[in-house]
């Protein structure tokens, strides 16, 4: 009956990124800044989801990309993960440890998912968990 989405046009030659989401979670933008620091801006739409409203309007965004950006666009699953005390890892947490969490010798993805895993003692997930990592260069 409905369902959501996060769609984004990159234009190579203006560097210009436009999305526009649909009930979606918002991607996050990540920056290495030349001081080593990693900054996050979420790129979000206040869309509603696709085929919940007839006559709903979508407004799209736009802003530049650089090739010290890494864009990252998820599922829900990825960070609505149920810890072993029932608590749920919110988007803040996921968003922080984006930014802040240090992967050693592994792939920030391959460090999201096994800390995921952990986090909530799981053999599987419950939700679909699908992260998708484009890096500009």
């Amino acid at each position: 009956m409905f369902f959501t989405i996060w769609y984004g046009i990159y234009n190579r030659r203006t560097g210009e990124l436009t999305y526009a989401s649909g009930g979606h979670p918002p991607a996050l933008l990540l920056t290495d800044t030349s001081t080593g620091k990693t900054e996050f801006a979420p790129l979000r739409a206040p869309n509603k989801v696709i085929g919940g409203m007839p006559k709903a309007t979508y407004e799209r965004r736009r802003c530049k990309v650089g090739d010290r950006n890494t864009l990252y666009i998820f599922s829900d699953g990825v960070y609505e993960v149920e810890r072993t005390d029932d608590s749920m890892w919110r988007f803040q947490e996921f968003s922080d440890f984006m930014t802040k969490s240090k992967t050693g010798d592994q792939s920030r993805l391959d460090h999201l998912y096994s800390y995921a895993k952990n986090l909530g003692n799981l053999q599987n997930f419950v939700d679909n968990f699908m992260i998708l990592e484009v890096a500009y260069a």
